[in-house]
């Protein structure tokens, strides 16, 4: 069933000459939000003059300084790390309830506060990627219709991202090639179990999995997004666990 959540957050503008506040109803499906606002819009700076640190650092101190409890600013690129720098230079206070990290930092902090070892090595995760292709995705249809950047992407986000864990998941949304890409997928699971290691999208899962059994008992009372890439269904669950629902 989908969990609705009553909240004041902030919306990124399609344009970045309005900053549009709002009391929005969220529903978090299994694989999408949909949002209903109702916007007030501020002339802003031209748009030349404001970077996508700035928007989102504006859009933070807004959150920060209509709620009073801790707001979380994160995405899949490094834009929440320097929007924390620039809220320590405008307003150490307010700051000090504010958590700035890409997703995948966010996840590791859950683990590591609850003493969780989880190994990312990135050598040991490249090393049973290419094992894995070499033995199941070279000699298959697969290579001859794109380099295996593409079947990594894949399965980072359409089987993991997603949380499938059974072929006929995946089936059920895949083309004709969805077999050869599952074997590819399952081969790579095998080569990072060998190694003891485990990928972004396994680092998300292993802590959505946590925060399922132990939920948090500090929750976050606002999420503000850097929209430059998008999150996985996965990782949406992962900021539901994470934050107020009321």
């Amino acid at each position: 069933m989908p969990t609705t959540t009553q909240a004041t957050t902030l919306v990124l503008p399609e344009t970045p000459t309005e900053v549009t506040e709002t009391t929005e109803t969220t529903e978090i499906t299994e694989t999408a939000a949909t949002t209903k606002t109702v916007p007030t819009q501020r002339t802003l700076v031209p748009p030349s003059a404001e970077t996508p640190t700035d928007r989102l650092t504006r859009r933070t101190l807004g959150a920060l300084r209509r709620q009073g409890g801790r707001v979380l600013v994160t995405g899949r690129t490094a834009v929440p790390a320097d929007v924390g720098q620039r809220l320590h230079q405008r307003d150490p206070a307010l700051a000090g309830r504010a958590t700035c990290e890409d997703i995948f930092a966010l996840a590791g902090h859950v683990l590591a506060e609850r003493e969780i070892d989880v190994c990312t090595d990135q050598h040991l995760v490249d090393a049973a990627w290419s094992e894995a292709w070499e033995r199941v995705g070279r000699h298959t249809v697969l290579c001859g219709l794109d380099d295996d950047t593409r079947w990594r992407a894949e399965i980072a986000g359409a089987i993991k991202g997603r949380g499938l864990v059974r072929f006929s998941q995946y089936q059920d949304c895949a083309d004709h090639l969805a077999t050869a890409v599952w074997d590819l997928y399952v081969a790579y699971c095998e080569e990072l179990t060998m190694r003891f290691a485990h990928d972004q999208a396994d680092l998300i899962a292993i802590t959505l999995d946590e925060l399922t059994v132990n939920p948090p008992r500090n929750r976050y009372c606002v999420v503000v997004l850097d929209p430059t890439l998008p999150l996985t269904p996965t990782m949406v669950r992962m900021l539901r666990a994470l934050t107020v629902t009321r």
